[in-house]
């Protein structure tokens, strides 16, 4: 509520929301969930308990239901579209801490520069180069983002 005030009241046109650390110590009660989220992600593997693989489902989706809960706020204030919200993690899988093939989701079009409603895969480009797309449908026409040995460019096919 409080991100949505301040984009309604102009404060600001771009915002973080990021709900813990990497190694995230959150437990959940009021999901019945009393372990550590790291703990949690890392029992989540061929040997994870079908205990373990529900909680860590149930945790994903508290967050996936608060994406959700700012996606249709957007869309109630009319801003959805001309919105951009980028969700993702910073790693693939937790046990094993692989920074490839992460999954990565655009919600909102950007004001109509991405093509939206569709699912993408790359193969070997790096988030860097969707952080670039980001950039461009922002209006700057950078090539890189972060260190230029880590990134080749925006990614295709991602536009309108």
């Amino acid at each position: 509520e409080l991100l949505r005030a301040a984009f309604r009241c102009d404060l600001t046109r771009i915002a973080v929301l990021q709900f813990s650390t990497g190694v995230s110590q959150q437990s959940f009660p009021w999901l019945g969930i009393n372990y550590k989220h790291h703990d949690v992600t890392h029992s989540d593997d061929a040997s994870a308990t079908q205990d373990q693989t529900q909680r860590l489902r149930a945790i994903d989706r508290w967050y996936a239901d608060r994406v959700a809960d700012v996606v249709t706020g957007l869309k109630n204030d009319g801003t959805f579209d001309s919105s951009l919200v980028l969700w993702g993690n910073e790693l693939q899988t937790g046990p094993n801490h692989r920074m490839q093939s992460m999954p990565w989701m655009i919600l909102g079009s950007a004001g109509g520069y991405f093509d939206t409603g569709r699912y993408v895969q790359y193969q070997g480009r790096k988030h860097n180069d969707l952080l670039v797309s980001c950039l461009n449908a922002m209006g700057i026409p950078d090539r890189t983002f972060g260190d230029p040995d880590r990134c080749d460019g925006p990614l295709p096919d991602l536009t309108a």
